[in-house]
């Protein structure tokens, strides 16, 4: 036999001491019996005759022969005696042996001396009548019992007819009855089952104590921590129980029951886990049911896992569907506020009343929030919860809701107030633009788009180069981590987020996946015991409270908000508001509360103490002398309340004059000389907030819209776009150092603004239209941008829409002299790329400009400092203008470029400015790309006059190395900062849509010196190209450039050397360096591509 006890220690240590009892017992069964007084004294007697005096005197072999002799016919005689009748067979030395039942009703009396430690382990033998219907064993003893396969011998064989019925009997088989006592019982029949009916009629009630069945038809643990295994019925009555393997049914009663593998179980009271069962009740108390076929929560605050259809009945229900069991499960709710989340099964998930959540999981889901209760016209909320690695859209179709997923087909809901949705890691487009509810869209990693809906929306990007559309509604929008793009609306809502709802925007869900309670309440002190959460405003009333009515004794209130406790059942009676969290509500109203009414907190609260203590008065907007109010007087407020989008002002005298100061939220001492020093006091309220946009770290572009919006940047070099004079945004992080810029729409804004430093607003016509907080290095000058509509649209537009990004030219004939080059496009980020110069004039020579624009910048040679600086040779010098950004052309070829600040001058290999890619808020490339740099300042407001060329080292797939040179004599110390514009494109050829050579880039090996050298294209081209090449190494740290041959330049390659300053010397000689070049097919053009 072999019994699994490891769920029951205590079970387990019981058995291993009765089994070295049994094995010393079943020993003595076999050597020297001693049961019975018989036995007794026929061994007395035997013993004495080895002693005995002369022919009397037995030997010890003779006194074992008459012993046994003796014992067997006591034996044979007694069994005679026991055939008729209703006998009582009392085994009072234990370890007992009774033979043949047969005629009459007979029972063996284990208890019946009980003064004798082994009056227990008997035998009963031979039951093969046909008349015994009914034994019954009395088998108890507060030290405990091991009955183990007790019962030898068959079924008897019963011949009855109807007549034969007596009450209290079981006609059609035979029972017996096993009564424990108080001690720690081990019953196992499991030797038994051979026989199929031997053991099917054997019930056990078990008493007190620690005790393990199994193997019998019907078990009673009654009182104690049972185990109860392999029954056909199974009560765990009182305690802890254990009960596996039931046939039929298995009830846990009272107490905390472990129950697995039955047909039907029910729970009971109190806390119970029940699995692997065909229907599975919990009933009272908060239980758990996992994998069961079917699972009915009860009620209590359940949770059921994993099960086929469930219901979670009456509280606070935790419901997730099983993956295996059928093609969808029914998983519904039921009353009071519960989380359901389907699986990858076609499931229909059903909320009920009470505000729930409903997550649809894969397969085609029905979700359906339910009826839900209406109190005050509060109306509970129930939210619908999408998780998947797809493409969401959601539509409207005869009033029920749909959404798609991308390859999964269409689901439905209804009766649903708020949906979220939480995207996987890959680029994703959730669609909620049809949605008159709320939505929490979440697009995780990748490059999403989201768009919000027609009521207040939090959009979250997450990781990766994002754009998020705001609908109509107060919306909050959060980019994330990467280069995102916001975008707001123009629709006024009040007040701004909390800090719980901004946490959940951001990703930090709280446990219920969308909002913290307003409220609290617990069954103990200190927030212990049983727990209900409230999420939205309203009354509520004794069976709502799910702690019991008059239980309360603590509770949590979130900021903002004021919970009223009544005495009585409709708010009536004694009452006792509070507005923060207690760990005991006090002795007079302890246990007290029979319902509750939450609300939002008044604008401003004032208290007489500090911490939010003593008397308190509440005050709305206006102005106030604290000597008139009712509950404070004059000089006593130590501490106050202020809900979100409320400012309070306190005033050292009467009639707001003295001192003041002002307050957004909680303080809980004033201090600062008004600690019981205010006299009278002002409560505003704040400018609506329409939007709140976070764009989070990486390069954002911030659109507030219309309206009044927060707009936070985040780090990274943002940009915070105004196109509406008629609106007012707040901009909470500037920050020049990281390149953060204000761009306003030089069509809607045409006049002269003003910036007021102190309170760091900014004005047009005499209208505020914007306001910095905690600005940081802000220029009104050199940090706004007048940008054109178009410039705004095109860096707005959505993913997959081609447009131009850059263009390129050549200009001939460049002297010494400014030439402005005028651009086809218009710019926000323009980065220029000049090739160096041709070779016509020998003069060391290099490309200086200046006055980079949205539409144009200038450009000239620029001799070393050592020479005259009049180039009068001119030079041809081809040159690209690309947008700062992350591109894509039509095939698939990646263009990145940037800018940097630096004044560093290269004088070592250590020397160089690190450029990482992903730090610039882009992506890393598959294999290291050609890079090219050019400095686009020049002069002392925006750059050194001196001569200065780029170097360039350690490309790769994640970024490079750059510094600047000025000429040898002069290449030691600090440079002026310049600003250096860099590309990076990947290596090798591209072609258009038609599949036409569009460019080349490429980076040659280390072949160039100061000699000249033919470098070929990869590819041909159909015509003379528009050549951009510079030197792409520093393997020679002279101060040097890249000259080229414009005889050179055809549609197979060109021709360059490597020319040094000779500032300090004549010499010439260079290493060998690698060349990076671009070339366009083509005089000059323009590129397309899509941003990425």
């Amino acid at each position: 036999m072999s019994t699994d006890h490891r769920h029951n220690p205590e079970i387990q240590a019981y058995l291993d001491l009765n089994k070295e009892i049994e094995e010393t017992i079943e020993s003595d069964l076999f050597s020297e019996s001693n049961t019975g007084y018989f036995n007794g004294a026929n061994f007395a007697l035997t013993t004495l005759l080895t002693y005995a005096p002369g022919f009397l005197r037995l030997s010890t072999i003779q006194s074992y022969a008459a012993y046994y002799a003796i014992m067997f016919a006591g034996e044979f005689i007694s069994a005679m005696l026991e055939r008729y009748g209703e006998d009582e067979i009392a085994g009072y030395f234990g370890n007992d042996y009774g033979i043949d039942f047969d005629s009459g009703l007979d029972t063996l009396e284990a208890n019946a001396y009980e003064s004798l430690v082994q009056a227990a382990y008997d035998v009963l033998q031979g039951i093969n009548t046909s008349i015994d219907l009914f034994f019954e064993f009395n088998i108890g003893s507060s030290l405990g019992q091991t009955l183990k396969d007790a019962i030898n011998g068959t079924r008897p064989t019963l011949m009855y007819d109807e007549t034969q019925e007596k009450e209290g009997f079981i006609f059609n088989y035979t029972e017996y009855i096993f009564r424990e006592g108080d001690g720690n019982d081990y019953l196992d029949f499991e030797d038994r089952r051979h026989n199929s009916r031997s053991t099917s009629q054997i019930i056990v009630y078990a008493g007190k104590g620690k005790d393990y069945i199994a193997n019998v038809k019907k078990a009673y643990g009654e009182n104690g921590d049972d185990q109860i295994k392999d029954v056909k019925y199974a009560w765990g009555g009182t305690g802890d129980d254990y009960i596996t393997n039931v046939k039929y049914e298995a009830y846990g009663e009272n107490d905390n029951d472990y129950i697995s593998s039955a047909k039907k179980a029910y729970g009971g009271n109190h806390d119970d886990y029940i699995t692997d069962s065909d229907e599975a009740y919990g009933e009272d108390g908060q239980d758990i049911l996992v994998d069961n076929k079917k699972a009915d929560g009860g009620e209590g605050n359940d949770t059921l896992l994993g099960n086929g259809d469930s219901y979670g009945r009456e509280g606070d229900d935790y419901i997730i569907g099983s993956h295996s069991r059928g093609n969808g499960n029914i998983l519904n709710g039921g009353a009071d506020d519960d989380t359901v989340i389907g699986q990858d099964k076609n499931d229909v998930l059903k909320g009920g009343t009470g505000s729930d959540i409903l997550i649809g999981g894969g397969g085609n889901d029905l979700i359906d929030g339910g009826e839900d209760s209406l109190y005050d016209n509060d109306l509970a909320s129930d939210v619908a919860i999408f998780r998947n690695d797809a493409n969401f859209t959601f539509t409207k179709q005869s009033g029920t809701w749909e959404y798609r997923v991308s390859g999964q087909g269409i689901d439905e809901f209804k009766n649903i107030e708020s949906v979220v949705v939480e995207a996987g890691d890959s680029d994703n487009t959730i669609d909620a633009s049809a949605l008159e509810i709320s939505s929490n869209l979440d697009g995780r990693a990748g490059n999403d788009i989201i768009k919000g809906g027609g009521n207040n929306d939090i959009l979250v990007g997450g990781l990766g180069n994002d754009r998020l559309i705001a609908g109509l509604g107060f919306d909050y929008l959060d980019g994330g981590q990467g280069n995102d793009i916001l975008i707001g609306s123009g629709t006024s809502d009040v007040g701004r987020y909390s800090e719980t709802e901004l946490a959940v925007a951001r990703g930090e869900l709280p446990e219920s996946a969308l909002r913290s309670p307003l409220v609290t309440i617990y069954q103990h002190d200190s927030y212990g015991g049983k727990s209900k959460a409230f999420y939205d405003l309203g009354n509520f009333t004794d069976h709502q409270l799910g702690i019991g009515n008059d239980a309360l004794s603590s509770l949590k209130v979130a900021d903002g908000y004021r919970v009223t406790l009544y005495q009585h059942h409709n708010r009536t009676g004694n009452s006792l508001t509070h507005d923060f969290s207690t760990t005991y509500i006090g002795d007079w109203f302890n246990d007290e509360t029979s319902s509750i009414v939450i609300e939002k907190a008044p604008p401003v609260t004032i208290y007489r103490d500090g911490s939010y203590r003593g008397r308190r008065q509440e005050l709305s907007v206006g102005s106030y002398n604290v000597g008139g109010l009712s509950y404070i007087g004059n000089e006593q407020l130590s501490s106050l309340k202020v809900a979100e989008g409320y400012e309070v002002t306190l005033y050292e005298h009467a009639n707001f004059s003295g001192d003041s100061i002002s307050f957004t939220s909680n303080t809980s001492y004033v201090g600062n000389g008004f600690d019981n020093e205010t006299s009278s006091i002002k409560v505003e309220k704040l400018l609506e907030v329409d939007d709140v946009l976070v764009g989070g770290a990486g390069n954002d572009l911030l659109d507030g819209g219309d309206g009044h919006d927060y707009l936070t940047g985040g780090t990274g070099a943002d940009k915070f776009v105004l196109r509406n004079p008629n609106s007012y945004d707040v901009i909470t992080d500037f920050n020049a150092s990281q390149g953060d810029e204000i761009w306003l729409d030089r069509d809607a804004f045409p006049g002269m603004a003003s910036y007021n430093i102190p309170t760091q607003t900014l004005s047009m016509g005499g209208k505020k239209i914007f306001a910095l907080e905690n600005a940081v290095g802000f220029n009104a000058h050199e940090h706004i941008k007048f940008v054109s509509a178009e410039q705004l649209d095109a860096h707005t537009s959505l993913p997959g829409t081609e447009r131009a990004i850059g263009e390129y030219g050549t200009v001939d004939n460049l002297t010494h002299v400014w030439q402005t080059i005028e651009l086809d496009g218009n710019y926000i980020d323009p980065v220029v790329i000049a090739s160096d110069p041709t070779f016509n004039g020998s003069d060391f020579s290099g490309i200086r400009l200046r006055n980079v624009d949205s539409d144009s910048f200038e450009i000239r040679i620029q001799e070393a400092d050592y020479l005259n600086d009049i180039h009068t040779f001119g030079e041809t010098v081809s040159f690209f203008v690309v947008e700062a950004g992350e591109w894509e052309l039509a095939d698939g070829t990646r263009i990145a470029a940037g800018l940097h600040r630096t004044d560093n001058l290269i004088t070592a290999q250590n020397d160089f400015d690190t450029i990482d890619f992903t730090d610039n808020g882009l992506t890393d490339f598959v294999s290291a790309p050609t890079v090219l740099s050019q400095i686009q300042t020049n002069g002392t407001n925006e750059g050194g006059s001196q001569w200065v060329t780029t170097r360039l080292k350690g490309q790769s797939s994640t970024g490079f190395s750059l510094g600047m040179q000025e000429e040898d004599s002069l290449n030691t110390g600090n440079h002026v900062e310049e600003t250096i514009g860099w590309l990076a494109i990947e290596q090798g050829v591209s072609h258009d849509a038609d599949g036409d050579l569009l460019l080349q880039g490429g980076t040659t090996g280390a072949s160039v010196d100061e000699n000249w050298e033919t470098i070929s294209f990869g590819e041909g081209f159909d015509v003379t190209p528009t050549l951009i090449a510079k030197l792409g190494s520093t393997r020679g740290l002279d101060p040097s450039v890249l000259r080229l041959d414009s005889g050179s330049i055809s549609t197979t390659g060109f021709d360059a050397f490597v020319q040094e300053d000779q500032s300090l010397t004549p010499e010439i000689g260079h290493n060998h360096e690698s060349v990076s070049y671009l070339a366009f097919n083509g005089n000059s053009g323009t590129l397309t591509g899509f941003e990425l």
